[in-house]
């Protein structure tokens, strides 16, 4: 998780709050970002919340076989996000096998959807306007996280092999090439 402004790292840490709760401390929480404080602080979070017996936190640098490995480990991916355009940690999760829940809105939600995955997709419940841009967010409840990753932890459902073959760089990056040279 990099890109901390548009990560809702305190929603994160509710959500994380409520599945301990929900399932009586039998849960392990993988956490990967860049760095534990830049716009929000993990360590304040892990603390505040009472999560540290629960969430392991690794940092880059990494090679893909060990990212890979550790997706392949998790039950399901969720990334609590004001606003992803594209989301890799998304993507590299289902491309590992591993069913992702997500906030229903921006290119993340939409490529979701568009690859079969829109079930898992949780709608916000308010909008709120942020930043010096007035840029829209949602408002998400931490409650209706922590149901849709309990439906996807119910059905012990994992992520068909190949589910988003197509959107790697050896078929897109030819599209994306041309797309920046005519820009140019």
């Amino acid at each position: 998780m990099t890109n901390q402004v548009r990560k809702d790292a305190g929603l994160w840490a509710q959500v994380c709050a409520g599945l301990v709760e929900r399932l009586k401390g039998n849960v392990r929480f993988w956490l990967h970002t860049d760095v534990a404080m830049r716009h929000w602080s993990y360590d304040a979070l892990i603390a505040d919340f009472a999560l540290g017996e629960y969430v392991y936190v690794t940092n880059p640098p990494c090679d893909d076989q060990w990212l890979a490995r550790q997706y392949r480990k998790c039950a399901c991916t969720f990334l609590p996000s004001s606003g992803e355009g594209f989301g890799y940690p998304l993507f590299e999760s289902i491309a590992c096998g591993t069913p992702v829940v997500h906030g229903d809105y921006a290119g993340g939600a939409s490529l979701m959807a568009s690859c079969g995955f829109g079930l898992w997709l949780v709608p916000a419940r308010e909008w709120r306007l942020e930043g010096v841009h007035n840029s829209v967010r949602p408002v998400y409840n931490a409650g209706d996280w922590v149901e849709m990753i309990m439906i996807v932890l119910e059905q012990k459902q994992r992520v068909a092999e190949g589910a988003v073959d197509h959107l790697a760089w050896s078929r897109l990056g030819h599209v994306w090439k041309r797309w920046l040279r005519e820009g140019l």
